[in-house]
């Protein structure tokens, strides 16, 4: 049996957002990309950005939550 799901949005799309509650952590890494990250995390206004060299280490940054997303 199927239902209605509706999809549950992370963040709301006007700017009522207390970014004070949201203590978001994201690893990235300095790429060609940077200009389009810079957006990025300006966008998400993170409370941490770490800067970690490898994939494998920003995984691990992850698992250890020390980081919510890895932006690549």
């Amino acid at each position: 049996m199927l239902h209605n799901i509706s999809p549950r949005v992370p963040f709301p799309d006007d700017n009522s957002i207390d970014h004070d509650q949201y203590n978001l952590w994201i690893t990235g890494s300095m790429n060609r990309n940077q200009k389009s990250m810079n957006k990025l995390f300006e966008a998400l206004r993170p409370q941490l950005i770490a800067r970690v060299a490898g994939a494998g280490n920003k995984i691990v940054f992850m698992l250890d939550q020390k980081a919510d997303l890895y932006i690549n």
